[in-house]
């Protein structure tokens, strides 16, 4: 249980979910403005504002989790594609992410305005301004923990690896002598090493065995083939019955 909290793993799926819910915050937050463009332009379409409003919220919503899950994957493109260019197209980026921002502010500004800016407005425009810069904030963290350096990972798979071994060699503590644990003690684990390959050593030792009962039984299996071959075989002749020394039956 420990090691399935204490996983490094699960702290990607945690940030990616705290950025679903943003965003799905704001898809909340922006279905009212629509709601309302319906009611103003599209009131002799059924269900017009309803639609208007899911459209919103959906195109907000997409915006948002393109923000938190792709715009640092979006900023090495264009900073890559514009060098030897003009900065328009850096320009345009950053001009995309405040246009979606703005929308942010605005989603929750608009719901402030539905509801007269009661109490319950703050805590809704205060709840948009943090998951406003968590936007920003996730979507930085997410891109170092899904791309971190390979040295990184090298690093982290060898502390892995000697946890692995010092584990193991921790559950062998029982089986040493009194003499091999004070070995131990004192930083020597020449004792553990010997058992370990000893261990090994008999599991290879199984498993050529096995290997070898598997190859003679493959041998049992191809000579009786064979002997069933030369049996069906219509021209097969017994050896004894060739040459003029077959025996002859004798008569009395």
């Amino acid at each position: 249980m420990l090691r399935l909290i204490h996983n490094r793993t699960i702290v990607k799926y945690v940030l990616a979910g705290v950025g679903v819910a943003i965003a799905l915050y704001f898809a909340w937050s922006f279905y009212p403005f629509g709601e309302w463009a319906g009611k103003q332009f599209l009131s002799d379409v059924p269900n017009g504002p309803q639609i208007l409003g899911i459209i919103c919220a959906c195109i907000l919503g997409g915006l948002v989790l393109l923000l938190l899950f792709h715009k640092e994957y979006m900023r090495e493109d264009v900073r890559a594609y514009a060098k030897g260019k003009d900065g328009s197209f850096e320009d345009a980026l950053n001009m995309f992410v405040w246009i979606v921002v703005a929308l942010e502010g605005f989603s929750i500004l608009f719901r402030a305005i539905v509801i007269n800016f009661s109490r319950l407005s703050w805590v809704i425009i205060g709840v948009g301004i943090v998951g406003m810069a968590l936007t920003y904030i996730i979507s930085k963290i997410l891109h170092a923990l899904v791309n971190r350096p390979a040295s990184v990972e090298a690093l982290r798979v060898m502390n892995d690896a000697e946890n692995e071994v010092l584990g193991r060699a921790r559950k062998d503590m029982d089986k040493l002598s009194s003499d091999d644990l004070r070995h131990v003690g004192k930083g020597n684990f020449n004792p553990l090493g010997k058992l370990t390959s000893l261990r090994e050593n008999r599991r290879i030792q199984k498993a050529q065995e096995k290997e070898q009962e598997h190859m003679d039984w493959l041998a049992e299996q191809q000579k009786g083939q064979k002997a069933v071959e030369k049996f069906l075989d219509p021209n097969y002749s017994d050896p004894s019955h060739q040459n003029g020394h077959s025996k002859q039956p004798t008569t009395f």
